[in-house]
């Protein structure tokens, strides 16, 4: 049994008292605190005052009824999972309520043990959505910490102590280093002061540019975003200007670049870039990187007329152990497992969640005799892992120059269903041909 935390509370809805008090008790031996209402209207107006992880709701009501409480909660956007009570009469009416929204349905008179077991997969389901509301505000927070660092980039710019700025003259020669210089490139002013810029400047690119400048060849305002190495061999990412000053005084003429460090932007830049592609459940890449990687490997093979190898699998019978456990313990296999298959595959291989409890694994460059000994050593970690209490299915098949991600998709998805025919725990090869691959 799932132990609960005191916060846990059950808003438990039903014109029949004694009914309602009845389950007071069992909601209770849960760990659950329950607060009981007689009427619709009740619970409309407790809802608006206070948060409930569960409601237990019967469907037919005077006045305010199940239905009715279904779709106030979705109106509000209430997260609380909804269990309808029913009467065996108005079996289909709750089947109709599942379809408007309803988490799921008890029959009156029920077993207090059946009330139990829907009750904590209703909890399980709250928890589940908490934590991947939690997820997505992590995700919201990380664009507003970017955003507050663009406002803060703007304030150190009116700051010449926080800014790298150098100036040259017409031939290259430093004649302003500041102290943000020497803070961004740790090196101190007279080491650049008269020196070309080239002597400094310590990136080849940068070089590049200013030597374009300084010819005449270029004239427009350059600016990026790059890492760039110190002298102290610190690598720091910097916000580049760079452009030619002209003026009627030769003296005033010649190469001005402003640096600001964004470091820390880019570090949550490429944070936030990580979790767009990753599943936050198993830590693996997600279905949309999938397609992205898939087609970036499609190509590749196109253009070097190379093969790769593609795998689908899923656990067997993972609806049954859901069904069974619940699904928290659920999620805890699928992240044992993402964890199984990153330590059994390469460092140039792709592994990702591909949905539900069907994952990928995508070899670059790899025959589909190689990329065997792959699958079955993941297969072979898994089994071993969770003890053969957990198997996978793995179909398998190998890409070419003119193959088509959504053919192979299709034929790795029908060579797994085929290992999962064959009694799971298998790899099933797909012997898939492109059109112009056709054997002889």
């Amino acid at each position: 049994m799932l132990e609960q935390e005191p916060q846990h509370k059950i808003l438990i809805v039903d014109d029949d008292v004694r009914l309602a008090q009845s389950l007071e008790p069992i909601v209770k031996s849960l760990g659950l605190t329950p607060r009981v209402v007689h009427s619709g209207y009740d619970a409309q107006k407790l809802l608006l005052i206070e948060n409930f992880e569960l409601i237990v709701a019967d469907l037919v009501m005077p006045g305010i009824t199940g239905f009715d409480l279904i779709d106030f909660a979705r109106l509000r956007n209430l997260r609380a999972p909804i269990v309808v009570l029913t009467g065996e009469a108005t079996v289909e009416s709750a089947v109709r309520a599942l379809r408007h929204g309803a988490y799921d349905f008890v029959v009156k008179p029920f077993e207090p043990e059946h009330f139990k077991m829907i009750l904590m997969h209703a909890l399980e389901r709250s928890v589940f959505e908490q934590k991947r509301r939690e997820q997505a505000t992590l995700s919201v927070k990380l664009q507003e910490e970017i955003q507050q660092s663009k406002h803060y980039l703007e304030l150190v710019l009116q700051s010449a102590e926080d800014v790298a700025i150098v100036t040259t003259n017409r031939e290259g020669r430093v004649k302003t280093f500041n102290r943000g210089a020497e803070k961004l490139w740790a090196l101190p002013a007279e080491q650049g002061l008269g020196q070309t810029i080239d002597a400094w400047l310590n990136d080849p690119e940068l070089v590049k540019v200013a030597r374009e400048f300084l010819s005449q060849k270029r004239r427009d305002v350059w600016r990026e975003e790059m890492p760039l190495q110190n002298h102290r061999g610190e690598i720091i990412w910097m916000h580049v200007v760079m452009r030619w000053m002209e003026s009627g005084s030769p003296s005033l003429t010649g190469l001005i670049l402003v640096a600001t460090d964004i470091t820390q932007r880019a570090l949550l830049r490429e944070k936030l870039q990580l979790l767009s592609i990753t599943d936050d459940l198993t830590g693996l890449y997600n279905q949309r990187y999938f397609y992205e990687v898939l087609h970036r490997e499609l190509e590749r093979a196109h253009r070097r007329n190379s093969i790769f190898s593609l795998s689908l699998f899923d656990i067997d019978r993972f609806k049954q152990f859901n069904d069974q456990f619940g699904h928290l313990k659920g999620d805890a296999i699928l992240r044992s497992l993402g964890s199984v298959v990153l330590s059994s595959v390469r460092a140039i291989d792709f592994a990702f969640r591909y949905g539900g409890d069907e994952f990928a694994v995508l070899l670059p460059e790899t025959s589909m005799e190689n990329a065997r000994n792959t699958v079955e050593r993941i297969r072979a970690n898994v089994e071993s892992e969770f003890q053969d209490q957990v198997t996978i299915s793995i179909g398998l098949v190998e890409g070419h120059s003119h193959s088509l991600d959504r053919d192979l998709v299709e034929e790795a998805d029908r060579a797994m269903y085929e290992a999962k025919r064959a009694g799971g725990n298998s790899v099933f090869e797909a012997k898939f041909y492109p059109p112009q691959v056709q054997p002889q």
